[in-house]
């Protein structure tokens, strides 16, 4: 029985291994979000975002959002599903040293912020970027940066956030900061691995 229950933790923790990262979201209070990776492209990578299921009402967040984040740049639009609410929100950040300077959009109300960035646990595969660990999986579970967040309103606004692409350093950058995160993971899943072997062995 003691051999059955090293094998189940070694599995628990080639899971783990496995599914850890963590993802800046810009502009959202703490909340359950359930994020998709949707593409990558020139450096960045677009996140398809929505509710966890495990959300509840009192969250406030409904429907779906676009993040666009990179090293360097995060974007995040959002149209309420509900024509009635008529809230779009376009929200773009600048980053550097750790800092985000974000401008744009919501409910006709013009967003100017500055903030820390700051990455919060999410699951799934990552790769790394200056904005924080960013997740790859196909479905991850996270809680979203804290910052000021746009008051609902009548009006609406047709603000749009778009990447204004990056120079051949950044995207080099980039590219290097993804394979050392690639190269960290894949070193946890062998250790996961080990542990599941080493429990079998055990088990036999």
């Amino acid at each position: 029985m003691q051999h059955l229950s090293l094998f189940f933790v070694a599995v628990a923790g080639l899971q783990g291994a496995l599914g850890q990262s963590s993802l800046y979201v810009p502009g959202f209070d703490a909340q359950a979000l359930s994020v998709e990776v949707a593409g990558v492209a020139d450096g960045h990578t677009t996140f398809i975002i929505q509710p966890a299921p495990d959300a509840t009402d009192s969250d406030g967040f409904v429907g779906t959002a676009t993040l666009v984040e990179g090293s360097d740049y995060a974007s995040l639009t959002y149209v309420a599903p509900d024509p009635s609410a008529a809230l779009t929100i376009g929200y773009a950040c600048s980053i550097n040293s750790g800092v985000a300077v974000c401008s744009g959009e919501a409910a006709g109300a013009t967003i100017l912020e500055t903030e820390t960035v700051s990455a919060f646990g999410v699951e799934g595969g990552a790769t790394e970027t200056a904005a924080g660990t960013v997740a790859t999986g196909s479905s991850s579970t996270l809680k979203a940066g804290s910052s000021s967040t746009a008051k609902t309103g009548s009006g609406s606004s047709s603000g749009t956030a778009a990447s204004t692409g990056t120079s051949s350093g950044s995207a080099a950058s980039s590219t290097q900061s993804n394979s050392s995160s690639a190269i960290s993971a894949s070193s946890k899943i062998v250790m996961g691995a080990m542990g599941v072997l080493l429990g079998l062995v055990s088990v036999l």
